[in-house]
C-alpha cells in the first residue's frame, strides 16, 4: 500500500538529478536554512498539509495554499518559489519531528528490546494521529517530489526506517526461535499494519 512506502520502507529509485554536490547542497540549504519564518511553523506546514491532502497535491495552486494559511500569495512566493518546495518543507518537518520525538524517548525510557520496540510502535501511531493531514500527504506523494529533496527527504526516512529494523533484528537475536525471521518482511509488516490508520482519513 502507499502508506508503507510513505512512512517506511523505501521502494522506489529516483534518477540522479546531475547536479553536484555541491549544488545539491546549494539547493536543499536555501531551503531549509531561514530564519523565523513562516517555514519553520509547524502550524503553518500542518495548514498546508491539509490542503494537499483534501485536494491533492498536483490540483492545489499556491493560491489555494495562501488562502489556506492566511498568509499572502507575495509573501507565500517570498518563502517558498514552488508548491515542490513546499510539499518538501511538509516532509522534512514531519519526518524530522518524529524522529526527534522518537530518539528522545528512546533515550529516556528503555534499552530492553521489547520496551522499545513498545515505545517506536506507540510513537509512530500517535504522532501520525495527531498528523493525520500529514500522513495522508505522505503517503499520496511519497513521489512527487524529484531530485536533491526527494533524496534529502528519503534520506530521513532511510533512517527511521532503519532504526525500526535495528530493533527487530536485536529482537530476533534474543529470541529463542530456531528459524530466523527476515527482517526485511518483518519491516515492511510492521509499517504496513501501523500506516494502516491512514486509511482513517
Amino acid at each position: 500500500m502507499a502508506g508503507e512506502d510513505a512512512c517506511g520502507p523505501e521502494t522506489h529509485a529516483h534518477e540522479s538529478s546531475g547536479i553536484t554536490k555541491g549544488d545539491r547542497k546549494t539547493e536543499i540549504m536555501s531551503v531549509l536554512i531561514y530564519p523565523d519564518t513562516i517555514k519553520s511553523s509547524s502550524s503553518f506546514c500542518g495548514r498546508a498539509a491539509r490542503i494537499f491532502a483534501d485536494k491533492s497535491y498536483h490540483s492545489t495552486s499556491m493560491r489555494d495554499i495562501s488562502r489556506a494559511t492566511n498568509v499572502s500569495l507575495a509573501g507565500l512566493y517570498h518563502y517558498c518559489k514552488s508548491k515542490e518546495e513546499l510539499l518538501f518543507l511538509i516532509q522534512d518537518n514531519c519526518f524530522g519531528r518524529v524522529l526527534e520525538r522518537l530518539e528522545e524517548r528512546l533515550r529516556r525510557r528503555s534499552t530492553i528490546r521489547l520496551a522499545m520496540l513498545t515505545i517506536f510502535i506507540e510513537n509512530h501511531l500517535s504522532f501520525f494521529a495527531a498528523n493525520m493531514a500529514e500522513m495522508k500527504v505522505l503517503s499520496h506523494e511519497a513521489e512527487s517530489l524529484q531530485g536533491d529533496l526527494h533524496a534529502h527527504v528519503s534520506g530521513k526516512k532511510d533512517k527511521y526506517t532503519k532504526l525500526a529494523s535495528r530493533i527487530l533484528r536485536e529482537i530476533d537475536s534474543d529470541s529463542s526461535l530456531k528459524q530466523a525471521v527476515d527482517l526485511t518482511v518483518a519491516t515492511y509488516a510492521l509499517f504496513g499494519m501501523m500506516n494502516w490508520i491512514s486509511q482513517l482519513v
